[in-house]
């Protein structure tokens, strides 16, 4: 089967999560909006890459939004929630975007492409020489726990062998591509909501050396590697 198609029936699966799923979901969904609002300017223009259902772009103030996702029915429901912002459909995240944006956010999506160097490579039509690229990824060290997840059906299983890249590997393919790391941040030791509990550990224990390398995600911010002017008199 064509791997467009695969992508899509899982994404497809995706955009009706049980309330009791949706519920667990919410408290990591909260942080990830909270700490993308902090890094987006409220007057710049946003990209994002793996949309979903459109409520992290829907969580910004921001004015000119675009939300591109390779499933067809995430972009219908996308369109029918947030009639504010644009949504596209690009098979295997593949797109035309021609024009240009402050942020491109990119969340959980590398897991999906095939290959991602030439996704990565394609950004540089999309920035402006100070745009910013933020990334957001899983902790290949939670990936028995999302399998767990799986198996007991709180996550749609993903009916292929998912990239699982390190921070590392991520950072190397950007650098390749003429992109230098900003910033890096892990968040999110304990994705779950327990009063008290979880403000513990997710605001003070995560950041002691050793817990933060245990944390749920990754977010990295990158920008186009300045070009070098000449100023030399001939």
């Amino acid at each position: 089967m064509d791997n467009s198609v695969v992508l899509a029936d899982y994404l497809d699966n995706s955009v009706h999560p049980k309330p009791h799923v949706e519920s667990l979901r919410s408290y990591y969904y909260r942080d990830l909006q909270h700490i993308v609002a902090h890094i987006v300017l409220k007057e710049a223009s946003v990209v994002h890459f793996g949309s979903r259902l459109g409520n992290l772009l829907a969580s910004l103030p921001n004015r000119m939004t675009l939300g591109v996702e390779a499933s067809k029915k995430l972009v219908s429901k996308a369109r029918e929630k947030y009639r504010r912002i644009h949504f596209i459909y690009a098979p295997l995240y593949n797109h035309t975007v021609k024009q240009q944006f402050d942020v491109i956010l990119i969340t959980h999506l590398f897991s999906y492409i095939s290959d991602v160097q030439r996704f990565v490579a394609q950004l540089h039509r999309l920035c402006f020489e100070k745009s910013r690229v933020v990334v957001v990824s899983f902790n290949f060290f939670w990936k028995p726990v999302l399998d767990l997840v799986s198996f007991l059906g709180l996550r749609v299983k993903l009916p292929f062998e998912p990239n699982w890249l390190s921070e590392h590997d991520v950072e190397n393919l950007f650098h390749l591509e003429g992109f230098e790391l900003v910033k890096e941040e892990k968040r999110m030791l304990f994705p779950l909501y327990i009063p008290v509990i979880s403000e513990l550990l997710n605001r003070y224990v995560s950041q002691l050396p050793v817990f933060n390398s245990l944390c749920l995600t990754t977010i990295q911010i990158f920008r186009k590697v300045p070009s070098v002017k000449n100023f030399s008199i001939s």
